[in-house]
């Protein structure tokens, strides 16, 4: 499918539906998408600095103590790096759904308007499947720790 070379570079007075305002719309929701890529991108930079100095630089400092930390700070770290990575991908998706929509906006291309909202599910996709994994987690753990706690109080009839 040939693009629609418009030299218009008003994106109100193009639409890809036929309004007006859901073009309107849709160029508001790329720069917010935009917007909250950026945001999250920022956030998971400073994550990742707080993490490694977490990993690097509190074990150097806690050496001179004789007081040993409840759990292995490099390993928490791990964790925390693995979240930052599995975090990337719905940001890479998000940003694909704003250069996409930005430029079938630009062109009135109805496969670049495709493969925008495919990027769009894409990410909601994994967000989703990224929050039902996470509190699945955390209701397992919250019976395993009820479950242990219950056990070592005596109590083994509700560790069952």
């Amino acid at each position: 499918m040939e693009p629609n070379t418009s030299s218009n570079p008003d994106l109100s007075s193009q639409n890809i539906f036929g309004w007006p305002s859901a073009t309107r719309s849709l160029n508001e929701l790329r720069k917010w998408t935009t917007f909250f890529g950026i945001l999250a991108l920022v956030g998971l930079f400073f994550m990742a600095v707080i993490t490694i100095v977490m990993m690097v630089v509190i074990p150097k400092i806690n050496d001179g103590f004789d007081m040993p930390l409840p759990y292995p700070l490099p390993m928490l770290g791990l964790m925390y790096l693995i979240t930052i990575a599995i975090y990337i991908l719905p940001l890479i998706y998000l940003f694909r759904f704003s250069k996409f929509m930005h430029l079938a906006l630009k062109s009135s291309d109805n496969g670049l308007l495709s493969q925008a909202l495919r990027n769009l599910m894409l990410h909601f996709r994994t967000v989703g499947i990224l929050t039902i994994v996470f509190i699945s987690l955390y209701l397992l753990m919250l019976v395993v720790l009820l479950s242990a706690g219950a056990f070592i109080t005596g109590l083994p009839e509700l560790a069952a």
